[in-house]
């Protein structure tokens, strides 16, 4: 039998196994058994006694954050068809934003001219939305401080989660486009690339990026966010308690689904003889992909110009103020 030695005045404490406290028998010093440490097992909270006293209050029930009705989960992904964004902006609602943009004074003369004669170019970049279930349980030994009074629970729960439009990038002929950047998107618009017949008719005017990576390339990776989101979500579950211990966690993350979506992005170059160089803008929000081609010559005009006025300021304020 191990003995608990008082901290306070060294001598035996006992234990009360209604609660689990400690009590020594000389001060009368009580301390929760979950705080004492003890010199063979450390820190009882993660050894055997706050098992121990939670099996006696067995708190084990579901929560789900997302609730499928069949509780069944999809054992192999189902491919649907392929889906596009339509564009929501047009050249000249890119162009507007743009010259919205702070440093638009600044714009290279090759860039302002690209503008003007709007040589810009729709393009649309292929990624696969995936949807992602998680089947997750925790198991832990858990208490609660009231008071004086430690109460232990073995606490198991349950959750259902699910991970809607997880995105993964499918081509590899983006260059220096980073899509993410873009993000995010509107995807309730999608619409399935079998109904637009237009977009069939037209579709010299649009570059489509070949979608060459397969859908199954990132799934272990995804699985493997999906799992550690899901430990996220399940540790909040146990909030309500003071302390949770031995934490013993399930997951089981499947892809339900993975559709490829075609999203709507401009490309307008920009750049020297030597060098080409693309901006990328959503099709749908207008955000870009990276800051603005500034012209140097025209950003250190300024910065020059405005120490210069600043210390003009500066000379006049001190000559009144002399005089």
């Amino acid at each position: 039998m191990n003995k608990f030695i008082c901290p306070n005045c060294r001598t035996a404490m006992s234990l009360d196994s209604t609660d689990g406290t400690l009590t020594c028998i000389s001060c009368g010093k009580s301390i929760p058994v979950t705080d004492f440490e003890h010199h063979e097992f450390g820190s009882i909270k993660n050894s055997q006694y706050i098992n121990k006293y939670a099996a006696k209050n067995k708190d084990m029930h579901t929560d789900g954050f997302t609730k499928s009705d069949s509780g069944v989960f999809a054992q192999n992904t189902k491919q649907s068809s392929d889906y596009y964004l339509p564009f929501e902006l047009e050249a000249d609602d890119v162009k507007s934003l743009i010259y919205k943009k702070p440093g638009k004074l600044f714009l290279t003369q090759a860039f302002k001219k690209v503008l003007k004669e709007q040589l810009f170019e729709k393009m649309y970049v292929p990624v696969w939305s995936n949807d992602v279930i998680v089947k997750s349980s925790i198991n832990a030994a858990c208490t609660e401080f009231d008071g004086n009074v430690t109460s232990y629970y073995d606490v198991e729960k349950e959750a259902e989660l699910m991970f809607e439009q997880f995105n993964t990038i499918a081509t590899t002929m983006n260059g220096t486009l980073h899509i993410d950047s873009l993000f995010p998107y509107r995807f309730e618009s999608a619409v399935c690339q079998d109904e637009n017949s237009d977009k069939k008719e037209h579709k010299d005017d649009f570059i489509m990026l070949e979608a060459d990576i397969p859908s199954d390339k990132y799934v272990d990776n995804i699985k493997k966010y999906a799992d550690n989101a899901a430990r996220d979500k399940l540790n909040t579950l146990l909030s309500t308690y003071s302390s949770a211990h031995n934490k013993i966690y399930e997951c089981d993350s499947n892809i339900s689904s993975a559709r490829l979506v075609y999203l709507p992005v401009w490309k307008i170059p920009f750049g020297t003889k030597n060098s080409s160089e693309y901006l990328y803008v959503n099709g749908q929000t207008g955000k870009s992909s990276c800051k603005l081609p500034l012209s140097r010559l025209k950003s250190a005009v300024s910065i020059t110009l405005t120490f210069a006025a600043i210390f003009g300021a500066i000379i006049s304020a001190a000559y009144f103020v002399g005089i």
